[in-house]
């Protein structure tokens, strides 16, 4: 996804497009990938749309992957393991993933917090990598 904060001023024409193509890409997903995008508080408009998308299914059917770069573990982190690492690290930086679980709670999220590239070099395989992140599975392949 390619997001850009509604209040950032006037959007280029190919911006609007994206976002309106995006909103529609959003309507069946199943798996909501937030990378490079921090859905700040003040981002009113994603953080609507993508809290709408969860409440239209069923619980624990629309999951989130984040994956930011502050130097964590080199592993994915799901569930209690991942609430207690924002504890032991406290919740400066990890604006993303606090606003993930504010929208999909804490059973829908995982994060990878050593950032990119690693995410994608993680033991020398990509294509590997890139399915990890694609499909949603809290097994760390």
């Amino acid at each position: 996804m390619i997001m850009q904060s509604s209040y950032k001023g006037r959007h280029p024409h190919y911006i609007e497009e994206i976002q309106r193509d995006l909103k529609v890409c959003l309507e069946n997903t199943k798996h909501i990938i937030l990378m490079g995008y921090s859905l700040p508080q003040d981002d009113v408009t994603w953080r609507s749309i993508l809290a709408a998308r969860k409440n239209r299914e069923p619980s624990n059917s629309v999951k989130c992957t984040v994956i930011v770069g502050h130097g964590g573990p080199d592993k994915w982190l799901y569930k209690e393991e991942l609430d207690k690492y924002l504890d032991k690290v406290g919740n400066s930086g990890f604006a993303t993933i606090q606003s993930a679980k504010e929208i999909f709670e804490l059973d829908n999220i995982r994060a990878y917090t050593h950032g990119i590239p690693q995410v994608w070099q993680r033991g020398g395989d990509i294509a590997k990598n890139v399915r990890q992140i694609l499909n949603w599975s809290t097994d760390d392949f």
